[in-house]
């Protein structure tokens, strides 16, 4: 089993000397300048983070993209759409830098690198190891990983539990990786853009994980975090690894290149200055744990039982096996620092305490290796003795060179005894047991073997009978168990809004994250040269109009009057012209002149004669009055000109751009000044109206949901109103889920988009069972497990525990669904198993403290 990511932890101490210069980035898939040409873009996750950092950065003509959020469809969307936004979509995807092999920061490398033909750059063990957990990981947990539970304390139906339970596999999240790859090495320096960055590894967290070092800036990932630690969490192959102090001298190390003026750029939560402060808090935040451990080993214990003293609060589970390794870590720790000793308890449990340890490697062999047969005991009850059979136990403790702490020879009293009695030598010799009780009182002031004994006036040994919690299982024909499922939540609407025209930008009176209504203006253009055109086009529309009316009008009577005049006046001159003509035609007969001036008459005949023809014809034309060929065609003018003015009318309404629907400003790309392209985005809208949760559910669940029906699904700690409106028809390869959407009933508008979303199902079991306590089960016959029920004793307040032999359907958290030979209406024990033993006479307790056990085990959730 492989577990989605090594998840941080909170801290308990304040932020001194922390800041946040950036703003906040509330919006998945929103890439932020915080730097001259490095972008911050947030991926969705799954709780508890619920979102992770990447970094674009410009690196010549191209981008440089560190870390690439898990290969799911909610992050590769975030991540295409901030690649293909206004600020990215010019600059292609050239290289990407992984930090570390976690889900959430390798997850889509392999996938952009064949996508967008990217060289992969990471550290040697980060590709090695991705490679071998791609090839070998399981979504149930292997035999070594059951191990470990093992060594760390986890036994009984917990282990069981725990051996059976199914989890996401690494090949889940992370998409396949190219074959070649370009090594990052401790200490080297690489250029992107114009920065050069040194690269400094550090481990604890993953092993040799990636960070980057310039001048102004450090890109982190996970080994620096702002207010949380990063888990150091053991993984099952490496048992024995010390991670807490890799941790310690990584931060020493990198220390060194650190400032406080520094922005940092880390994986999760927000850019922050002050890394010098923030590597000194990490140091005091990890001594503190391990000084909080060595507080709570007064006694040797597992550790499994530090994980809820330490967390101080009850665990179920899987909370209890996910935090398990990282309690081992500081145990490791602590014990290679020679500040805590490890034995072998019960059941194969590494013990921790006071001392000197030796390696879990040795000790568990010599342990296992002196327990050649199994033992007996006698408990004794009144006047019956039982036999049981416990588990091996300190067997190593005798191996050590160091003499035994005290109240190692007390289990060793206890462990010769059983041998004793196993042997026949001294079978049920109360006299016996009761010397050896006594010893151990002697050894070990205060403690006893845990039979208290009295003796009456004749010398006979009574023991009182122990007081037992019980309570009655209720017998189901049928159950169900609910699983919760993960999505995001998104607007309905989304809009990169622009202009249809190319200019500058004059205004932008929004600023992000501002509410605007339907038809508000958002930005708008600079119209001067606009404004000049259309007031020459009205001019002209006047002076066409103008000849229009008069065309349609008609000539004035005075200027036919005239024209008249012009007539009779042509006319005059012609005629005198025609006599003078006739006059020189008559002398030239009798040589009176020459043949010279009759030409010359002749000729001003003729120019007097198209003088009053076009005299003639002007007149002729006003009397007609104005053509219509001339009316038609200076009405097409003036709609020429009319087309014009309203081409410019829509220009000038293009060079405002409204909203085209209620909503929020989520991004400014543009600022005033700024000369934009048509159809270059200048700001992004999310509508305000109730957002969607866009969640990926098996077929098998979408089958049993029904459109509109109403249904509670979770935005972090708030419960909302949901009922499901669509389902898209694509079933996804890699998570076999498709994606179904649905309609969030009375939410404020706007409210929760970008967030994980989750709804519980359930599928029911038509299997007749009992739901019980974990902590009423115990290991059985034959590979089952089984419950102590009562026989009551009749006129008394005692009973005679029974075992009743189960098989254990479903385990969910820290119940379980079992059918067998348990009865219905038979009352079982609650918890104490251990000092307990079929056939044992016992005190009851009232059933009342157990009536609130009773019905959250028979409720869908525990």
């Amino acid at each position: 089993m492989t577990s989605t990511s090594n998840q941080p932890i909170s801290e308990n101490i304040p932020e001194s000397g922390i800041t946040y210069p950036c703003k906040a980035n509330e919006a998945f898939g929103t890439p932020v300048e915080v730097a001259n040409g490095v972008w911050w873009i947030r991926l969705p996750m799954k709780a508890p983070l619920e979102s992770v950092n990447v970094y674009a950065l410009r690196d010549g003509k191209g981008l440089t993209l560190v870390d690439t959020g898990a290969n799911t469809p909610e992050s590769i969307q975030a991540l295409e759409a901030a690649l293909g936004s206004a600020m990215l979509k010019s600059l292609p995807l050239r290289r990407i830098i992984v930090t570390h092999f976690h889900p959430d920061h390798i997850g889509s490398a392999g996938y952009l690198t064949k996508k967008h033909n990217a060289s992969l750059w990471m550290t040697r063990t980060c590709w090695l190891t991705c490679q071998l957990l791609l090839r070998t990981s399981s979504n149930i947990p292997t035999t070594e990983a059951v191990e470990f539970m093992r060594n760390a304390g986890l036994n009984g139906i917990q282990l069981e539990a725990y051996r059976r339970q199914t989890s996401g596999n690494y090949r889940d999240w992370v998409s396949p990786l190219p074959d070649v790859y370009v090594p990052l090495v401790d200490m080297e320096t690489i250029h992107i853009g114009f920065r050069t960055w040194k690269v400094a590894t550090g481990n604890g967290h993953a092993a040799e994980h990636a960070t980057l070092w310039s001048q102004d800036l450090a890109i982190v990932g996970d080994q620096i975090l702002p207010n949380i630690s990063a888990s150091l969490t053991v993984p099952f192959t490496e048992p024995e690894s010390d991670l807490v102090g890799e941790w310690l001298r990584s931060c020493q190390k990198l220390a060194q290149l650190a400032n406080n003026q520094l922005l940092v750029l880390p994986g999760h939560q927000s850019p922050y200055t002050g890394c010098l402060n923030r590597l000194r808090q990490i140091r005091t935040n990890v001594e503190a744990g391990m000084q909080r451990i060595v507080r709570l080993i007064a006694t040797p214990q597992s550790a499994v039982d530090l994980v809820e003293p330490f967390h101080n609060r009850s665990l179920s589970l899987d909370e209890r096996s996910r935090l398990l390794p990282e309690i081992v870590g500081y145990l490791n720790h602590l014990a290679s620092n020679g500040q805590l000793e490890r034995t072998v308890g019960p059941e194969g449990a590494v013990l921790y305490g006071p001392g000197k340890s030796e390696p879990i490697s040795e000790l568990i062999p010599k342990a296992r290796a002196g327990v050649s047969s199994q033992r007996t005991t006698a408990q004794f009850t009144g006047d019956e003795a039982t036999s049981v059979t416990p588990t091996p136990v300190h067997a190593a403790i005798h191996e050590t060179k160091k003499p035994a702490p005290v109240r190692l020879r007390v289990r060793s009293l206890v462990a010769a005894s059983g041998l004793l009695l196993f042997s026949g030598l001294v079978y049920a010799s109360r006299d016996h047991l009761t010397r050896i009780g006594n010893q151990a009182s002697e050894i070990y002031p205060g403690r006893s073997l845990g039979v208290t004994s009295t003796r009456s006036s004749g010398g006979e040994l009574k023991t009182p009978l122990l007081t037992v919690e019980t309570y009655v299982p209720v017998k189901l024909s049928s159950t169900q168990l609910p699983r919760r499922f993960t999505g995001v939540v998104k607007a309905k609407r989304t809009s990169e809004v622009g202009f249809n025209r190319i200019g500058a930008i004059d205004s932008i009176p929004v600023q992000r994250g501002q509410h605007v209504s339907k038809n508000q203006v958002l930005a708008t253009l600079n119209d001067a040269l606009l404004q000049a055109n259309l007031k020459a086009i009205d001019a002209q529309i006047k002076a066409a109009t103008a000849r229009l009316d008069e065309m349609l009008a008609g000539p004035r009577s005075q200027t036919i009057e005239v024209a008249r005049n012009e007539v009779k006046a042509a006319q005059a001159e012609l005629e005198l012209a025609q006599t003078s003509f006739a006059r020189t035609q008559r002398l030239v007969s009798i040589g009176a002149v020459s043949r010279q001036a009759v030409d010359e008459t002749f000729s001003q005949v003729k120019s007097k004669q198209e003088s009053f023809n076009a005299t003639q014809n002007s007149l002729d034309e006003l009397l007609s009055g104005t053509r219509s060929e001339q009316v038609l065609a200076q009405r097409a003018v003036l709609e020429e000109l009319a087309a014009s003015k309203e081409q410019l009318a829509v220009q000038l309404k293009e060079s405002s751009i409204v909203s085209p629907f209620d909503a929020i400003v989520a991004e400014r790309y543009r600022s005033p000044g700024s000369v934009v392209s048509p159809g270059e985005p200048v700001v992004r809208l999310v509508e305000v109206a109730a957002p969607e949760a866009w969640i990926g559910l098996p077929p098998e669940y979408i089958d049993r949901l029904m459109f509109d029906d109403p249904i509670t699904v979770s935005i972090g700690p708030r419960s909302v109103g949901a009922k499901l409106s669509a389902v898209l028809p694509e079933l996804d390869p890699g998570t076999r889920t498709n994606t179904a959407v649905f309609e969030l009933i009375d939410l404020e508008p706007g409210w929760g988009i970008g967030r994980s979303v989750e709804i519980e199902l359930t599928k029911p079991m038509d299997e007749s069972g009992f739901w019980v306590a974990m902590s009423s089960i115990i290991q059985g016959d034959h590979g089952l497990w089984a419950v102590l029920a009562l026989e009551p004793i009749e006129q008394t307040d005692t009973a005679r525990l029974v075992k009743r032999e189960l098989e254990v359907i479903l385990v969910d958290s820290d119940r379980g669904y079992v059918r067998g030979t348990l009865q219905e209406g038979e009352p079982i024990v609650a918890a104490g198993l251990h000092r307990l033993t079929p056939g044992q006479i016992v005190r009851v307790d009232s059933q009342v403290a157990f009536k609130s056990m009773n019905a959250s085990l028979t409720s869908p959730t525990l």
